[in-house]
């Protein structure tokens, strides 16, 4: 389960007669302090929930080898949504090393700001439209 602070809240009424995953384990990952810990594993924290599953990652991958570009692409993206494009004071230097460590393993961060903040037509022509009026 990730981002999900109360199990039993926003899913009760997914489960299906013979429960979630017929009662496999749940590994809780959250950054809400809020959070009920219903996993048999809760890793709560606060911090972005794609900082959170890096760490999770970097902690069992063999040490001889580096997560793919593209799975760094999206946690980069994941810490641009969350700070913000860092432009938010929860931007501490550790979130630009980190993210200095992300674009070593292959994530480009100009795609990800071309994608997350491109502007769409019909929304370039609703601004426009407004302005003038």
């Amino acid at each position: 389960a990730l981002g999900i602070s109360d199990f039993q809240k926003e899913l009760s009424q997914t489960l299906n007669s013979f429960g979630f995953l017929l009662d496999a384990p749940i590994i809780n990952i959250d950054n809400k302090e809020t959070n009920a810990k219903f996993g048999k594993f809760n890793l709560i924290e606060n911090s972005s929930l794609a900082q959170i599953i890096f760490d999770l990652i970097k902690s069992i991958t063999p040490v001889n080898q580096t997560p793919k570009a593209s799975a760094a692409n999206c946690i980069l993206a994941g810490l641009s949504l969350y700070y913000e494009n860092f432009q938010t004071e929860k931007s501490t230097p550790e979130i630009f090393e980190l993210c200095a460590q992300l674009m070593k393993l292959g994530a480009d961060r100009k795609q990800i700001l071309e994608n997350l903040y491109q502007t769409k037509n019909q929304e370039l022509l609703f601004t426009t439209h407004n302005i003038k009026a």
